[in-house]
Order: structure tokens, then sequence, then C-alpha cells
């Protein structure tokens, strides 16, 4: 069986502004884009009581699961005041991010926080870039794209 990759344009990050009943992916995270999960653990050392000179092994349980996703690309006016107004202290908003449209790939859905909005140009002649950076606010769903 031949491995089945992505392109990034296949990862999208598609965030709603009414509530969840549309998801719309901005044209402005348009190059680099990212979902990253970290499982926080808490760590207890186990000792050996037998052998008490011997290190103790490390015991871990999941404190809690951290969804983040970044996006970045080409300033675009059309994008640039819905994320201005996000970054300016709106609340979470419902997202979907979607890690290629083939049945079997993941979707994770669920209220995320924009935790960084940043536009930057390194000289007077480049283009204006931006980024964004987003945050699970409470669980995330993640489902599979179902069969067509």
């Amino acid at each position: 069986m031949a491995l089945k990759t992505l392109t990034g344009y296949q990862l999208l990050l598609k965030v709603s502004d009414d509530g969840g009943a549309t998801y719309t992916h901005y044209c402005m995270i348009n190059s680099g884009r990212g979902i990253q999960m970290t499982n926080n653990h808490a760590e207890t050392p186990i000792p050996d009581c037998d052998n008490p000179e011997k290190p103790h092994q490390i015991k871990r349980k999941s404190q809690s699961v951290d969804i983040t996703a970044s996006g970045e690309g080409l300033y675009d006016r059309g994008s640039a005041k819905f994320f201005a107004d996000w970054a300016n202290g709106e609340e979470p908003k419902p997202c979907k991010l979607e890690v290629g449209p083939d049945e079997g790939d993941l979707i994770y859905t669920g209220d995320m926080a924009l935790t960084d909005f940043s536009l930057t140009s390194s000289s007077d002649q480049d283009e204006v870039t931006a980024s964004v950076s987003l945050a699970s606010s409470g669980g995330m769903a993640i489902t599979v794209v179902p069969a067509a």
C-alpha cells in the first residue's frame, strides 16, 4: 500500500463568526499552517523499595490536553479586520481544523482563542506577512472525514 500524503493547502484552519453554523478559511492564512497536540502529564517518582539505591521509575498520568494551531501568509485586506477584532479582546470562536479532504482524514472541532496576531515586513520593499496562533479553549472533538 502506498503512503498517502497531504500538501499544505489541504491543511485548513477555519473559523466561525456565527456560532458554528458556517466556517471560513481566511485567505490571509495562505502559506504556512500547523496543528500541535500537547499532552501535559503529572509525574510521580516510584522508588524500588527492594533496591533503594536504584533510580526511581517515573509514572505519568495525563492532566490536560492542549491543541494549538498556527497559520501565516501574505497580508490580505479582506481578512485583516476579522483577525484584528478577534485579537482585540473577542472571546474564543468555534474553529474547525481540517487535515485533508479525503475519507479517514482528521477534523478537529471546538472553540479556540486567538493568542497571537502579527503583521510584519523585513524591508520597505517586501510584502507584509501575517501570522496567527490559536489555542483550544475547552475540549476539541476529533473526527474523521466520512466516506462519500
